[in-house]
């Protein structure tokens, strides 16, 4: 794999997908737009790679064996640590948005929407909640509407939605908006629902805060220790199989030289990013995907490389500081 270079580092990175056992992730790359440049290979080569199902059993299978995962986990920790040791993830890709070049005619657009601040479980921020249905607080409402005015500029061509309420919402946001800019070209258009935009499933996590799920389990879980997935929940292998199998999706009905909007949540966003920033799923939540933020990629449809132009951009219209302690972690 080739990489031009200039502010940032990015080597060939590992995904955990079941324990002891690690997916060459050779297929994805970036490109910082501006002034850097930092391009791997290939995201087309990821719709040939079905979403396995296994990987839910071996979450069951791997309680049976706590100890030869502890092993497995501790050497993916070492790796994915020595891969993002020279990657200041936010500050060297967020980037003045409004030089966003034209999209080429061979690629595809993907603004990544994050919803705004919600009302957590008991009104308490810093409990969990992942795919729990909670609605948004006022200015997170707000913050959406910020989001979607400022993507007005750009003509979409398909609008996704998590089908739940909190992305809901800045989904139909977005459509306003289009409408308001693009009328006789968008009138007819409907969002779509995808429910593999929807967040992280915690299980029985939720409502919990992380000191009483515990620092251990909390870092076995995001080490992709499949046997510290909670009860019901999801590990971030199975999540990132699904969010990966749903962009494809909505990248093959975005037409070339257009741009295409999905609003969802801070897992699946960052599941499209690390894909795209070749980041390891071990690695995954050291990507920051703020409230209402909007991240961008570029897929090129001839060689499969992804140009990441900016991320967890928020558009400065004045509003307060949103609290978002819950599922950030």
């Amino acid at each position: 794999m080739r990489i031009a270079i200039s502010l940032l580092a990015l080597p060939i990175a590992v995904t955990c997908f079941a324990p002891g056992r690690y997916h060459l992730n050779k297929h994805m790359g970036v490109q910082n737009y501006v002034p850097t440049a930092v391009t791997t290979q290939l995201w087309s080569a990821k719709k040939t790679q079905k979403p396995d199902d296994s990987d839910k059993k071996k979450e069951k299978d791997a309680k049976s064996a706590p100890e030869d995962i502890k092993s497995a986990v501790e050497d993916a920790a070492k790796e994915s640590t020595t891969a993002l040791a020279n990657i200041n993830l936010p500050s060297s890709i967020l980037t003045d948005p409004t030089l966003l070049p034209k999209i080429p005619n061979n690629a595809k657009r993907l603004f990544l929407v994050r919803h705004g601040e919600v009302i957590p479980p008991g009104g308490k921020h810093g409990v969990f909640y992942g795919a729990m249905d909670i609605p948004l607080s006022p200015l997170g409402k707000a913050e959406a509407g910020a989001a979607a005015k400022f993507l007005q500029k750009y003509k979409l061509h398909q609008v996704c939605s998590s089908p739940l309420k909190r992305a809901m919402y800045g989904s139909n946001e977005v459509m306003l908006y289009q409408e308001k800019a693009f009328m006789h070209e968008t009138m007819f258009k409907r969002m779509k629902i995808d429910h593999g935009f929807s967040e992280l499933n915690r299980g029985t996590w939720c409502g919990k805060t992380k000191d009483q799920i515990g620092d251990d389990l909390m870092a076995r879980f995001n080490a992709c220790d499949l046997s510290a997935t909670p009860r019901g929940g999801e590990s971030y292998p199975v999540l990132c199989q699904r969010v990966l199998a749903a962009r494809d999706a909505l990248l093959e009905i975005t037409d070339p030289g257009r741009a295409s909007c999905v609003v969802s949540h801070l897992q699946v966003t960052r599941a499209i990013l690390a894909d795209a920033l070749d980041v390891p799923t071990t690695q995954l939540t050291d990507i920051e995907v703020g409230t209402a933020s909007i991240s961008c990629v570029d897929y090129d449809v001839d060689t499969g490389e992804q140009t990441v132009h900016y991320m967890s951009f928020k558009p400065e219209v004045g509003l307060a500081t949103a609290e978002d302690g819950g599922n950030y972690v």
